[in-house]
């Protein structure tokens, strides 16, 4: 079975992570300053990645790479991994590097528009 995992940034700006199997009483978004569901992919270092984690993808054949975010996609209805000129594919995720995330880090993202 697939492992639902998140992670929440409190009211207090301190991240928890949890399962939904292991949240008992039932949490509210209310009670959450930003929520990330994490994707089932670790970066290059074996770190888990989450939505709103900021990435860095570093390749001497494709240089100068823009930090990339992962975002839920509604209408694709699945993480993407992308910045305003590019995607990844989530098979090249285990490559990259997580740098920051867009709650903590947003000038990681240097003016990108996405």
């Amino acid at each position: 079975m697939k492992e639902i995992k998140f992670k929440a940034q409190n009211k207090k700006g301190n991240w928890i992570y949890f399962s939904v199997w292991e949240v008992n009483p039932p949490l509210r978004r209310e009670m959450f300053k930003n929520l990330c569901m994490f994707t089932g992919k670790h970066d290059a270092h074996g770190d888990e990645i989450y939505e709103g984690h900021i990435l860095r993808y570093e390749n001497p054949e494709y240089p100068n790479h823009k930090p990339y975010v992962i975002r839920w996609s509604e209408e694709d209805c699945c993480f993407e991994c992308v910045n305003s000129k590019n995607f990844m594919l989530p098979s090249v995720w285990g490559e990259m590097e997580i740098i920051g995330n867009i709650f903590e880090n947003p000038e990681l993202l240097k003016g990108e528009k996405l």
